[in-house]
């Protein structure tokens, strides 16, 4: 709606109401329609000119093409037989803050992502129908992830976040790569960005999507702590990668006592909220 469009319904609604000759449901159904848009035009102008800067609109047509590529979206797909329809790019958008987007931009390569909310094994089995040429071998996953899953082997939703996409990450201010894997977390837990919401399961395996579909997976050399994962405990640390002799992607578990210098952190901001 033009802001024009709207000035007018405005003055048609004062003109009605002198009159008495406006149906007050008509009247309810016109203020919230008028409500919404203009509440989305200024969603808009508050974001400013990071969406483009970040090539938001470019990337969300991307992903939709991953998602339809692995089965997770369209009219042949065999892992949503409910049609659950992801969100539209100005829904995507505008779940973002400027303050999310501005510090995504602090990101290596800051990468959008729309993740169904749905089990991992479904991801995964998502992952592993196109047979690419990387992946030799079906993906490991620690049994333990299991018993702290999303439940639901249906597709109830999407969240969308930027995480650093970067495929091989360096260290993160402030991490000692020397200690052990349990001190680096609860050290990063306290001085994380405000806005950082880390990495878990499902991040991970749709950024893996992206990177295994484009023929160079994320994590051959490194691999990606998976800090904010309900598998981390005081007994279990999640981890992701890409084993370069095997061919396969992984999902382990490390002790909190272990050190391995290769371990990395992957930042990330958004989803908070199940989009419709």
């Amino acid at each position: 709606m033009t802001q024009k469009l709207q000035e007018l319904t405005v003055q048609l609604l004062q003109e009605l109401q002198k009159n008495e000759g406006l149906d007050p449901a008509i009247k309810d159904e016109l203020e919230a329609l008028l409500h919404e848009e203009t509440g989305h035009i200024s969603k808009k102008e508050e974001l400013g000119e990071f969406p483009k800067m970040l090539n938001l609109k470019g990337q969300y047509v991307e992903r939709l093409s991953t998602l339809r590529h692995y089965g997770l979206i369209g009219t042949d797909a065999p892992f949503n037989p409910e049609r659950v329809q992801p969100p539209a790019y100005d829904t995507v958008r505008d779940s973002f803050s400027k303050e999310e987007l501005e510090y995504a931009l602090t990101f290596s390569q800051p990468t959008l992502l729309i993740i169904p909310e749905v089990s991992l094994s479904v991801k995964i089995k998502a992952l592993e129908s196109c047979k690419e040429k990387v992946l030799k071998h079906e993906t490991y996953i620690h049994e333990d992830y299991k018993k702290t899953d999303i439940q639901s082997d249906k597709i109830v939703g999407w969240r969308a976040v930027i995480v650093d996409g970067i495929p091989e990450m360096g260290t993160v201010l402030g991490d000692d790569i020397n200690a052990k894997f349990g001190s680096r977390i609860r050290k990063r837990n306290n001085e994380r960005h405000e806005l950082d919401k880390g990495m878990d399961r499902h991040k991970y395996c749709q950024l893996m999507m992206e990177s295994v579909r484009a023929g160079s997976p994320i994590d051959q050399k490194m691999f990606t702590l998976l800090d904010t994962d309900p598998a981390f405990n005081i007994e279990n640390v999640p981890a992701g990668d890409y084993d370069l002799n095997n061919n396969w992607v992984r999902f382990n578990l490390k002790a909190p006592d272990d050190i391995n210098v290769c371990a990395r952190f992957r930042p990330s901001v958004g989803g908070y909220k199940i989009l419709k």
